[in-house]
């Protein structure tokens, strides 16, 4: 599923992975940005996560799993953040943007951690991708998870 959500990424909007000419190069700034996300994911302050994840969004988890919507996201979210012993970290390693800087793609490993009180942890470490879109105010948002 990854490998294809990225082809049809590349083949759709053309991307760049090195500035050419006349060509802005917004990866660092798109690295940034799920740098910022992952920061702000381990600090628990919900209230300032939603930003990253437009209101369109789509979430696909294990399986066939799909939310669909920011809304259908918080609840998800909400509801794990709630789990004992919840955490989740995760490191952006690498970002490709098309080459108008409109839509652009982070990828890396994250690691979610759960258990019960006095119980082992469930600790699940995943590669994962993030489709980003740039909005009109220049901020980046997250438009599809894996």
């Amino acid at each position: 599923m990854k490998r294809l959500l990225l082809s049809a990424m590349a083949l759709a909007i053309g991307v760049t992975t090195a500035g050419g000419e006349g060509v802005i190069d917004h990866r660092e700034e798109l690295l940034e940005a799920d740098r910022e996300w992952a920061r702000v994911a381990g600090s628990g302050d919900l209230e300032d996560l939603w930003r990253f994840w437009a209101d369109d969004a789509v979430m696909y988890l294990e399986g066939t799993l799909r939310l669909t919507g920011k809304t259908e996201i918080q609840a998800f979210v909400r509801e794990n953040r709630s789990k004992p012993g919840f955490s989740i970290t995760w490191t952006p390693e690498g970002a490709v943007t098309s080459a108008a800087g409109d839509l652009g793609y982070t990828f890396g490993v994250g690691t979610i951690t759960m258990g019960e009180p006095g119980g082992d942890p469930q600790i699940i470490t995943k590669s994962y991708v993030s489709i980003w879109r740039r909005t009109d105010d220049g901020r980046w948002e997250c438009i599809v998870e894996t």
